[in-house]
């Protein structure tokens, strides 16, 4: 059913559903434009390029991570963890499948806005995640000194859940155990 494009995330969730449905080759500008109803010229009042559409994507995903299940609202770390690894888990294939194939096509200088926006997408969980470690209680007070910062330790545990998610292990239990240990002593 076609439909006349109001906002740029209207914009956003037609070309997921098209890319979702007929794959990354599918998603031109023409097609997202035929199927919103509206003129490739209207794409360009949202979109410079099909790349900044798929940037925005992107950083919709990353979002979604943060935000579909309270993440931001926990107040144990190993709690966070936990679902963290779950949602990335769940998700993790589908994003790879696609966004990372359509990445792997961009020239240069699109690659290049593309770990701008990847750093951009991580600073923000790197922040979400060391609130989570300032809000936990039960989180030793002594735990972080001038080796192991709470920086470095939140870097760890974002590169870590997410390399556990991408290979499909079965859980996180050993990691969170792992977790439990070094901070809840």
């Amino acid at each position: 059913m076609k439909m006349n494009v109001t906002s740029q995330e209207i914009l956003i969730e037609k070309a997921k559903e098209v890319l979702l449905k007929d794959g990354v080759d599918a998603l031109s500008i023409r097609k997202l434009a035929k199927e919103c109803g509206i003129s490739v010229g209207v794409f360009y009042n949202y979109f410079e390029t099909k790349t900044d559409l798929i940037f925005a994507i992107v950083f919709e995903f990353w979002q979604e991570i943060m935000h579909q299940t309270d993440l931001n609202n926990q107040n144990d770390i190993c709690l966070y963890v936990r679902t963290l690894y779950t949602v990335l888990r769940d998700k993790i294939e589908d994003f790879e499948n696609t966004w990372l194939m359509q990445m792997s096509v961009m020239d240069s200088s699109d690659k290049q806005k593309g770990r701008q926006l990847e750093k951009q997408c991580f600073a923000h969980i790197m922040s979400e995640t060391g609130n989570v470690i300032d809000r936990d209680q039960k989180i030793s007070k002594d735990v972080f000194n001038d080796v192991l910062t709470k920086e470095a330790f939140t870097h760890f545990l974002i590169m870590n859940t997410i390399s556990i998610a991408r290979n499909r292990h079965g859980d996180c239990d050993a990691f969170v155990e792992i977790i439990r240990r070094v901070l809840y002593k």
